[in-house]
C-alpha cells in the first residue's frame, strides 16, 4: 500500500504529502455539484469529513520526516475561507503553512491549464526542497497534470484505501 511505501521512504528522506479536499477528505456531494460554481457561503462547511483518510493523515503528520498538508482549489474567495474552518474543525493537527488553497478568483487561468494549477503550485512550492512529494487527489485529470511532473508523485484515493 502507498502509506507503507511513503513511510520507508521517510525513513531516510524527507517527504511531503499534500492531500486533495474535495473527494478526499471531504464528502463531495453530487447532487450540489454546481453549488460551488457559487458564490454560495458556508457550502464547505457543511461538507462530511471522511474520517479514514483524516486518520491516515494525522498518522503520517505523526510520522518524523513527514510533512502533511493541503493543496485544494475553489471557485471564489469566499470559499477559501469556509475550507480554510472546515479544516480547523475537522484536521485541526495540520499546520496553518501547509494548508494551500488556489482561488480561481484570484489568478488567469484557461480551461486548457486548469488541472495543471495544482502541479504548477506543487513545483514551484519544492523547486528547492530536498522533499519526496506526493500528491493525494481523486481527479483523473489533475492525476494526468501531475503525471507529466518528475518532482511529484500523484495517489489517486483509491490507493490509500483497503
Amino acid at each position: 500500500m502507498i502509506v507503507d511505501d511513503i513511510k520507508n521512504i521517510a525513513k531516510t528522506q524527507k517527504v511531503y504529502v499534500s492531500f486533495d479536499m474535495d473527494g478526499v477528505i471531504a464528502e463531495y456531494d453530487i447532487s450540489k455539484n454546481d453549488l460551488h460554481k457559487t458564490k454560495t457561503n458556508d457550502y464547505y462547511k457543511i461538507k462530511r469529513p471522511i474520517k479514514t483518510i483524516i486518520h491516515i493523515m494525522k498518522m503520517l503528520f505523526e510520522i518524523q520526516n513527514i510533512e502533511v498538508g493541503i493543496l485544494s482549489a475553489c471557485h471564489f474567495e469566499n470559499q477559501k475561507q469556509d475550507k480554510i474552518e472546515w479544516l480547523k474543525i475537522n484536521v485541526p493537527f495540520l499546520k496553518k503553512e501547509n494548508i494551500h488553497i488556489i482561488s480561481y478568483e484570484k489568478i488567469k487561468f484557461d480551461e486548457k491549464n486548469k488541472y495543471g494549477l495544482k502541479t504548477q503550485y506543487l513545483e514551484n512550492l519544492f523547486k528547492n526542497n530536498q522533499y519526496i512529494v506526493f500528491h493525494i487527489d481523486d481527479d483523473v485529470r489533475v492525476i494526468k497534470s501531475m503525471k507529466n511532473s518528475s518532482k511529484i508523485n500523484v495517489v489517486h484515493i483509491s490507493s490509500l484505501i483497503e
